[in-house]
């Protein structure tokens, strides 16, 4: 219904089904269980559940959730943090006489301390933890954001407690050894002394991480692998022992890492994948799948069991070995083969619809069993179908609701084939009404008393459902609103938001405080976290954004209001705040240098956008070698150290970082351009520098000599152009007939320090090339003679054709008038270099060449003479 801008929605307790393959169902274990965060079964098959707040509840081996919890522990449970880990000792028997034990993970209260994430150890007798057995084993690091706790432990096949943690949204974090985030963590409480909470750390474990410096001390030495994000979740496989953690992603990347002392995990400078040559320090990923919208979509890696059973009632044999892990915001379960992981079947895979799975565990029944974090979902348990013919295998159940509301019936049946369903009402079918769901809208008090029952046939037999009474109380729902914040309100990290708003009812009349619960989730891309959780009995209240955490731009705060009147009927309503953002832009004054963003390398300039009042971290590693030349930082434009925080501003801001170049420039190479295509000027002398200096370079820079008789071609007579693409100078001649170097031996030279680049570097040393000019040389031996008509031929009436092709008149085309160029050159030959780079003659035993018309009485005999080895001849 509507009341005013605020939509009032009816809230309905429905069970969520997956999808699963054929063969298997899927049905409740235990009734409804809000706001489960992980489970383990002891060693008697009991299953513990823990949820977030702070309660465990205990299921017992017949699947009845035992009405009155194990423990109720006063926990933090604001956003991430609360009740995350569970693990049995490995002496736990119940069944014997003794101390059993029990190991929990959980955010201590702001009372304590906190915020801090601890492991405490406790006795358990039959069904009740003892609180007052409370023993602390480890204590990690204050928590500086709401997020990214981890919070999985279990013993592993050496009989030590694994534990894990995330990076406190400090992604740094991960590749210090200085504290205990972004971690798997390894310690042995059985050797616990009180007092001494270095008792608990094992000798063997690691001393160092590969790829971070130094080694670990004090608290620090229970550190066994990093380099990780948030790695929720973690199985160890019960026969050969391997670990595979489940590390949530950042932006493009969910992955499952294989367990190793002493391993880099990458994080954050690596996510997902990559060539192991670029980062020899960090152990790739087992399996990675990639995130977002398209399928499979996914974005948070959850739960994971290696597939082991040798129950009766076991999955099929395809399934054994295999590992089995979700996604809790692409609400599916997957699995991999861990003998070829990167060869797995395409996520799904398994089960869809698995909405809000935490946790995945293998029982002794040879059952899958999930945990949802669904408000009126729990545990959940996949088996093999145990029926050929129809059998209903989770019957109806009556349902009560208000009037105006929805009221659904369900069933869980199975058996083979092709399953069809019919719903009845009173006995009478109901048209339409085919599937393992019944919903009737919009229940009315003449609906009140009606049975509804369903029929499964195959093509075996027919099974018939219990009857499932329907109950409609009329009872007018509440009418509530939010009266602050309006809709539209945008908030800044870092400000406290006010809350207020109440109600009426037609048969209350005003709503009173403890009629009103509030709840606030964190929405990020196309999930949601906790931030308040549901708290009762205040009209208003108010939360403060945090300025670290999550860093993404799409994100946003929902603000919920429920209320529920004497008669049980609830309404809800709710008001989103939204955050102001700003486009940050880092660059550098060299395009492509790389800077750290939140730990993460990027290639300036890189713009993404960011909430105003977040804290990022901006890093310009001091030294960067691109391209060979060495770069320096010098300053950042807000003038932050090299490593520094900032708040992202309200407005559009760009941080600019420059470095200073430190490489000298060089002349990598010269040339003389025989291949110009005409009609550009024919004779192009050309230098190739290392970096750009064409803001320094004149042609007074260089000489230009011809080494026949050391005459320097006049600066007036030169013309300079520069292709910053390349760097490569030219230099021609438009100031000589034709633009045309007269024949001969030719030096261009450019002394050291003459040029310098953008940064006052000068040329490091002293260039010179030496290149020959002979018209009529078409295949360029020094010499003018019967093979270059051959050359010349080859290419006749070719256009666009170049100077070493034949185009001896530049005219475009290779022609008749090429010929006669040629023959007016025919038995000349390139005069002798009289000098030498030191200034040695040539030899007069220098070897020559015989024109094949030397004896021709016509022709008069020539001589041409070779460079010797090492000169540069085009």
């Amino acid at each position: 219904m509507q009341l005013g801008r605020f939509t009032i929605e009816n809230l309905e307790i429905r069970r969520l089904l997956s999808t699963v393959p054929a063969g298997f169902i899927d049905q409740a274990y235990g009734a409804s269980i809000a706001s489960g965060s992980a489970m383990e079964f002891a060693p008697d098959g009991r299953l513990f559940v823990l949820t977030q707040p702070g309660t465990v509840r205990v299921i017992d081996q017949s699947g009845n959730l035992l009405p009155t919890p194990a423990a109720t522990i006063t926990v933090d449970s604001f956003f991430e943090r609360g009740l995350l880990g569970i693990a049995f000792d490995p002496a736990f028997n119940a069944a014997q006489p003794g101390v059993d034990y029990v190991y929990l993970y959980y955010t201590l209260p702001s009372g304590a301390g906190a915020p801090i994430n601890q492991i405490s150890r406790f006795e358990v007798n039959g069904n009740t933890i003892d609180l007052g057995t409370r023993q602390e084993i480890l204590r990690f690091n204050t928590l500086s954001a709401g997020n990214h706790n981890g919070g999985a432990i279990h013993f592993g096949p050496d009989g030590m407690l694994y534990a894990a943690h995330g990076d406190n949204a400090s992604s740094s974090n991960s590749q210090s050894i200085n504290n205990l985030l972004g971690k798997i963590v390894r310690i042995d409480p059985s050797a616990y002394v009180p007092g001494n909470p270095l008792s608990v750390i094992p000798a063997d474990n690691p001393t160092s991480i590969v790829g971070i410096a130094g080694t670990t001390s004090g608290i620090n030495r229970a550190i066994w692998a990093a380099g990780l994000r948030n790695p929720y979740t973690f199985a160890f496989h019960p026969t050969n022992g391997s670990m595979y953690i489940n590390d949530v992603g950042q932006t493009s990347w969910e992955e499952i890492n294989t367990g190793v002392a002493g391993r880099n995990y990458g994080w954050p400078n690596t996510e997902g994948d990559f060539n192991q040559t670029s980062f020899p320090n960090f152990t790739r990923p087992t399996y990675t799948y990639a995130r977002g919208s398209a399928a499979p979509r996914g974005a948070a890696i959850s739960g994971g069991a290696f597939y082991t059973s040798s129950a009766p009632n076991q999955f099929p044999a395809n399934y054994q070995g295999r590992y089995f892990f979700g996604d809790y915001v692409g609400d599916w379960m997957s699995t991999i083969d861990p003998a070829t992981p990167q060869a797995a079947t395409t996520a799904p895979g398994f089960a869809s619809g698995a909405f809000g799975i935490v946790d995945i565990k293998l029982g002794a029944d040879g059952a899958i069993y999930y945990l949802q974090r669904e408000t009126t979902a729990g545990v959940r348990r996949v088996r093999p179908d145990p029926t050929q013919s129809p059998s209903v295998i989770d019957q109806p159940d009556s349902v009560g609701v208000f009037d105006g509301e929805a009221a659904t019936f369900e069933v869980v049946a199975g058996g083979a084939g092709t399953l069809s369903y019919q719903w009845t009402r009173n006995g009478v079918d109901i048209p339409g009404a085919n599937g393992p769901m019944y919903v009737l809208p919009n229940a009315q008090a003449s609906d009140s008393g009606a049975v509804f029952r369903v029929r499964v046939s195959n093509a075996i037999g027919i099974a018939l459902s219990n009857p499932a009474t329907l109950t409609v109380t009329v009872n007018a729902a509440p009418q509530i609103s939010i009266s602050t914040p309006n809709t539209g309100t945008f908030y800044t990290a870092g400000d406290t938001i006010n809350f207020a708003g109440g109600g009426t009812d037609l048969e209350d009349g005003d709503l009173r405080p403890g009629q009103l619960e509030w709840q606030v989730d964190f929405h990020h891309d196309t999930h949601t976290h906790p931030f308040f959780p549901p708290t009762a009995g205040i009209s208003s209240g108010q939360f403060t954004i945090p300025q670290t955490g999550e860093t993404a731009a799409d994100v946003f705060y929902r603000i919920y209001l429920r209320a529920t009147d004497t008669g049980g009927r609830t309404s809800e309503t709710f008001v989103d705040v939204n955050p102001r953002t700003a486009q940050l832009t880092v660059d550098t004054n060299v395009p492509g240098l790389s800077i750290n963003v939140d730990g993460q390398p990027q290639t300036t300039p890189n713009s993404f956008l960011g909430v105003a009042g977040i804290i990022r971290n901006l890093d310009a590693p001091l030294n960067q070698v691109v391209a060979g030349q060495t770069y320096v930082f010098q300053n950042w434009s807000d003038s932050g150290a090299a490593n520094h925080d900032i708040t992202t501003p309200l407005v559009n801001t760009t941080y600019t970082a420059t470095y200073n170049d430190i490489t000298n420039p060089l002349v990598n190479s010269g040339a003389f351009a025989f291949d110009d295509l005409a009609p550009v000027p024919p004779h192009r002398a050309q230098l190739v520098f290392s970096e750009n200096v064409s803001a320094s370079l004149a042609v007074a820079d260089v000489t230009i000599t011809r080494r026949d008789d050391n005459s320097v071609i006049p600066t007036g007579s030169i013309a300079l152009s520069y292709d910053a693409g390349t760097n490569t100078a030219s230099f021609s001649f438009p100031g000589l007939p034709g633009g045309v170097l007269p024949d001969g031996n030719y030096r261009i030279a450019l002394p050291a320090g003459s040029v310098t680049d953008s940064f006052g570097n000068a040329l490091a040393g002293a260039f010179q090339h030496d290149f020959f000019v002979f018209q009529g040389d078409a295949n360029h031996d020094r010499a003018v003679n019967i093979s270059d008509f051959s050359a010349l031929a080859a290419n006749f009436n070719e256009t666009g054709t170049r100077f070493s092709e034949g185009d001896f008149d530049y005219n475009g085309t290779t022609n008749i008038n090429d010929f006669s160029v040629l023959a007016a050159r025919f038995n000349q030959t390139l005069p002798e270099v009289l000098q030498r780079n030191a200034g040695e003659r040539v030899s007069s035993g220098s070897p020559t060449k015989r024109n094949i018309f030397a004896d021709s009485p016509i022709v008069p005999a020539w001589k041409s003479m070779e460079e010797p080895a090492g000169d540069n001849v085009l």
